[in-house]
């Protein structure tokens, strides 16, 4: 049987043969002050690990002039990146004129890490500026300040102030859609900054503390005090005109929608239909109201002209019969006029409630060409665009004294 000192023996002696017949007694020859078997082995370990670290310790010195192992490269004739470069170049045979491209290239090289460095203070500059104009303790966000000289600016909650340009808009804003109310803001004398022209600029650093950027001028109706926040829609508008795939319209903008389809004599098509107060000879094949509706440059609608009730002044333009519209909140308009119907209206001059609505966003006129002063001698000058509301007709827009290009 062998024991638990031979056992010990065969893994702490590396030296002597092994043998199970080992035993304690072989560590302590010629030893005036013997030691256990468990004080030898610390011995030798401890004397191991020194080894190592005397290993490593010498290792990383040869490292540390190693090119590509400097904790901080500053280019100069005594640090040991640019010493190891020049011994290994004393040691080259080279031309002069090589000799001049390496001394352009190490100037190159120093000025790029000059270049370098000051690009990363920029940027660390740069960004401890934004954290430090974003931050919660900024006393400026989502508050109004005045420089001296009276200049007042809306700051968001990033940090960018937004110069209100006039009084009027100044009265339109406070209190609405997340501005300060009126009267509410810091005032000149606590800012203390001056009237600069530069701070009409977009991008401009206003010289508080911390700095706020200059943005685009505060406009009426403008909402305020969601910036850097997400958003989201809680409610879809109703527009049956549109099919929705997920959050994307199936149709283009409702600017790019011409809704009135290419009408023919018949002064009907897909439910909509074509009337106007007048036809010229009652030639509704020539200049009937469809003619304004069939997309066609070289056709045209023109109203009667064989009686005192519907004539235009031939040098004026001024209207000088007696067809009237009521509009309301208007009054009575002379004039003759151009009705279109859209579906589901009836089928008379007057639209009704169930025809389907439509958003009017654009529209265009054409004048009659080559005719009559050509190209613009039948243009209209002056008109109004009006919807019915159930009861009544309602302006949509007025246009006056127009000169058609």
């Amino acid at each position: 049987m062998t024991s638990i000192a031979n056992l010990l023996s065969n893994f702490t002696d590396l030296v002597k043969p092994k043998s199970v017949t080992d035993c304690a007694s072989d560590y302590n020859k010629n030893n005036p002050n013997p030691i256990s078997l468990s004080l030898n082995q610390g011995r030798k370990f401890k004397k191991y690990q020194g080894k190592i670290k005397s290993n490593l310790e010498a290792e990383a010195v040869i490292l540390s002039g190693v090119e590509g192992f400097q904790p901080i490269i500053k280019p100069g004739p005594n640090d040991t990146l640019t010493k190891q470069t020049i011994d290994v170049l004393q040691q080259t045979n080279v031309s002069q004129n090589q000799e001049q491209i390496l001394g352009n290239l190490r100037t190159e090289y120093a000025s790029t890490m000059t270049d370098y460095e000051k690009l990363m203070a920029t940027v660390s500059g740069g960004t401890s500026d934004y954290i430090n104009r974003v931050n919660p303790n900024n006393p400026y966000l989502g508050k109004m300040i005045q420089l001296q000289g009276g200049a007042l600016f809306y700051v968001t909650n990033q940090g960018v102030a937004k110069q209100i340009p006039s009084m009027d808009v100044y009265s339109a804003v406070s209190g609405q859609n997340g501005f300060p109310a009126y009267g509410d803001y810091i005032p000149g004398s606590t800012i203390n900054i001056p009237w600069d022209n530069s701070y009409s600029t977009p991008g401009t650093t206003l010289p508080t503390n911390p700095p706020l950027v200059i943005g685009t001028p505060v406009q009426a109706g403008q909402s305020v005090g969601n910036e850097g926040a997400n958003v989201y829609v809680n409610t879809m508008i109703n527009n049956p005109q549109s099919s929705y795939v997920g959050c994307y319209n199936n149709l283009p903008p409702s600017t790019e929608i011409m809704f009135v389809p290419k009408m023919t004599s018949s002064n009907t098509a897909n439910g909509y239909y074509a009337y106007a107060s007048s036809v010229y000879q009652n030639n509704n094949d020539f200049t009937g109201p469809w003619n304004a509706f069939d997309r066609n440059i070289n056709t045209w609608w023109h109203s009667y002209t064989d009686s005192a009730n519907n004539l235009y002044n031939g040098t004026t333009g001024q209207y000088t019969g007696t067809t009237q519209t009521d509009i309301l909140n208007v009054g009575a308009v002379n004039g003759e006029w151009l009705q279109l119907n859209l579906p589901g209206a009836s089928s008379n001059a007057s639209a009704n409630a169930n025809a389907t609505a439509f958003p009017l966003t654009r529209y265009e006129i054409q004048g009659r060409q080559g005719c009559c002063g050509n190209p613009n001698g039948r243009d209209p000058n002056t008109w109004y665009i009006v919807g019915w509301n159930g009861s009544g007709w309602v302006q949509v827009d007025y246009q006056s004294n127009i000169s058609f290009n």
